[in-house]
């Protein structure tokens, strides 16, 4: 006898592929800038000639988009979803579909042929902790801190006693717009940037002398000292030793001072959450395995001398991730 569960998962099964379609439909909807035709109401065939295709086809993989919530369709016209609208349209200022695009090309890397990825002698065939991967990722990497950004404010506005005159670390920030985000909501406070060397290079441009930098490795080079808050977002995945790191980032705060963890970890004997496993399937069978498990961070907090104030799941526009709060007594 079959079980609900049991037709669940075969149905599942027998659509597996569908996410692959999905995919190839987005995918090929923002390269060829779909979404720019479509702000207001608009027909297939107008579409159809800005796309250099066929009326009836334009049709069919129009009403594919509305299917899937990219596109909404009326009396024959269509134009996009208020998701599309803010996201996908190239001239918006939270366009992101580079970003898609870019989390695409990593996220696939290998997937093609996985056995092979399996077999491969080689050590790291693709190192996430590569300076060249920040660097090609960093302009795509914008319009994504500016969105969670919003999550970092409300955060920190929450911290109690914290001294919104004092000094604070963005570390590993990359293009650094999260601290901005936080520095637009305390300007009284000072902000340091540290990143891989070429990165603070970039984002030197962007910022100039409205923020301080330091470049170099976070788990080999000195990070500063002096901090009210430590912020860490999704960049703790590539240290050397995360208790060093974690004794590191303790010694540069001042007393009273906060350390902020914002990233995804790993449960149930690292096979859940699924999002987060098959995102990073690839680059971990590429030899980038640097998921962390849920407790590694509390633990290394532990050990570094610091209070744990708070750890909770939050979702922000990157997804699950688990916030730790802890204090410098």
């Amino acid at each position: 006898m079959h079980t609900d569960t049991d037709m669940k998962g075969y149905v599942t099964l027998l659509n597996e592929m569908n996410g692959y379609i999905r995919w190839q439909l987005i995918s090929s909807a923002i390269k060829h800038h779909v979404f720019d035709h479509i702000k207001e109401w608009t027909v297939a065939g107008t579409v159809a000639g800005k796309l250099g295709g066929r009326t009836d086809r334009t049709e069919i993989f129009l009403d594919a988009l509305v299917s899937c919530g990219y596109l909404e369709k009326c009396c024959g016209r269509y134009r996009n979803s208020s998701l599309s609208a803010r996201y996908l349209v190239s001239d918006s200022e939270t366009y992101q579909g580079r970003l898609v695009l870019s989390l695409a090309s990593r996220r696939l890397y290998g997937l093609d042929d996985i056995m092979s990825l399996i077999a491969a002698k080689d050590a790291a065939v693709f190192n996430l902790g590569n300076e060249p991967v920040w660097t090609e990722a960093f302009e795509n990497l914008i319009p994504f801190q500016k969105m969670v950004g919003l999550n970092a404010v409300e955060t920190v506005v929450s911290l109690e006693g914290l001294n919104t005159d004092g000094r604070f670390l963005d570390l590993g920030g990359g293009p650094g717009f999260i601290g901005i985000s936080i520095l637009d909501t305390f300007p009284s406070m000072s902000m340091t940037l540290f990143d891989l060397p070429s990165v603070i290079e970039m984002a030197q441009k962007i910022h100039g002398d409205r923020i301080s930098y330091i470049s170099g490795s976070y788990s080999k080079d000195d990070i500063g000292s002096g901090y009210d808050l430590i912020w860490a977002s999704r960049s703790l995945y590539y240290a050397d030793d995360l208790h060093a790191l974690l004794c590191k980032i303790a010694g540069a705060l001042n007393a009273g001072g906060y350390f902020i963890s914002v990233h995804e970890g790993l449960y149930n004997e690292k096979t859940q959450p699924q999002e987060v496993i098959i995102n990073r399937l690839g680059v971990a069978l590429s030899g980038s395995d640097v998921s962390i498990k849920i407790g590694e961070i509390e633990e290394a907090v532990a050990g570094s001398g610091l209070i744990l104030v708070g750890s909770r799941i939050s979702g922000d526009s990157g997804g699950e991730a688990d916030v730790i709060i802890a204090r410098k007594p």
